[in-house]
């Protein structure tokens, strides 16, 4: 990522859970896994943008949404 320069990485599908570990030296990460096998994703930001996380639930999905200030 720090070698093409890039300042957001989204990933989806991620299948991680809350043993899995996950970080890129010089990015915040913002996740959200799922309960199960599969989905879940995963932000990546260089550090020094400013941002925070926010998730919350409608009608039954769960939604992460990332407020990121450039």
């Amino acid at each position: 990522l720090a070698e093409e320069n890039i300042d957001v990485a989204c990933i989806q599908e991620t299948h991680l859970n809350a043993q899995h570990r996950f970080w890129i030296r010089g990015y915040q990460t913002f996740r959200l896994d799922r309960e199960g096998h599969k989905g879940g994703v995963l932000t990546l930001l260089r550090n020094g943008i400013p941002a925070k996380q926010k998730d919350m639930t409608t009608g039954g999905v769960l939604i992460t949404c990332d407020e990121v200030q450039m």
